[in-house]
């Protein structure tokens, strides 16, 4: 499975151009168009998803089509984050089968907090393997939290934990 970062589709943050209307029509027409090109190996890449509600997503894309979505549950507002402000919440897990393993989907604060999404995705779903996308940018001193909390979690849930964080700079 190939995972690329949270809302990696548009970059992160998009902030304000998720209120135009075809900002978020072209990201999904580039996400089909990416779908189609997705064969045998599975690719995780986020996305803004419009679902009735706006959702900070992970697309789940095998074999030329969108196969699963998981929204975001846990929106950070603080600091440089403002997400509640352009999405809602999720209110779910997803775990999928990837070769066999039990493969769990989460995106950024999902995971930094004990609890939630990781925990109920591994108990409840019986994930082996958590994917946490994330797009949690340079803060002097944070590499260490980094290197920590996803081990803490991996830890605390007895599964291995896969953080891919995006690198770079937005503004």
């Amino acid at each position: 499975m190939v995972c690329l970062p949270e809302l990696a589709l548009c970059g992160y943050p998009p902030e304000d151009m998720l209120l135009k209307v075809d900002f978020l029509e072209e990201c999904m027409r580039i996400l089909k168009r990416l779908a189609a090109e997705v064969r045998e190996t599975p690719l995780a890449v986020g996305a803004p998803h419009f679902d009735g509600d706006l959702y900070n997503a992970d697309a789940v894309l095998h074999r030329g089509n969108v196969v699963a979505w998981y929204h975001k549950n846990l929106l950070p507002n603080y600091g440089v984050f403002d997400e509640a402000r352009y999405f809602a919440p999720g209110d779910g897990g997803l775990v999928l089968k990837v070769n066999g393993l039990r493969v769990g989907i989460t995106i950024c604060e999902d995971v930094w907090h004990p609890g939630g999404p990781l925990e109920n995705e591994v108990t409840y779903g019986g994930a082996e393997v958590v994917i946490n996308l994330s797009a949690s940018p340079f803060q002097r001193g944070k590499k260490v939290q980094r290197i920590r909390m996803p081990s803490s979690r991996a830890s605390d849930n007895q599964a291995v934990l896969a953080y891919v964080n995006g690198v770079g700079g937005q503004d």
